[in-house]
């Protein structure tokens, strides 16, 4: 709908605004991330978790390759996965749920798809 559209929109100039500031991961429903991910296209959502040592590499191979990428925390808690990404040096896009990950079908990590 026209007034899920804007709240997405409103969360992208969120989002945008905090990645300079330092790896922010904001909750999101599956409706928003829906819209977000139209906002997002041509984009690589990567999602990860902080006790997974093989995403990090995901996440560095995917800033080695300079594409413009969005993360995705999930089976995490959102403040585990900022001090990684603050670690890693990484000021990208961040949001979470577990129940996006559902939606999704992430079922394993690391997970990415083009959107």
């Amino acid at each position: 709908t026209m007034r899920t559209r804007l709240a997405a929109l409103a969360l992208f100039a969120a989002l945008s605004n905090t990645a300079n500031a330092g790896a922010r991961c904001r909750e999101v429903t599956n409706a928003e991330w829906s819209a977000l991910s139209v906002v997002w296209k041509g984009r690589e959502a990567v999602a990860f978790a902080s006790w997974c040592s093989s995403c990090k590499d995901k996440i560095l191979a995917a800033i080695d390759r300079e594409r413009e990428f969005v993360l995705i925390s999930v089976f995490d808690e959102p403040s585990d996965s900022e001090r990684v990404l603050t670690k890693l040096g990484v000021r990208s896009e961040c949001v979470y749920g577990d129940g996006l990950a559902k939606a999704l079908g992430i079922n394993a990590l690391p997970w990415s798809k083009a959107l």
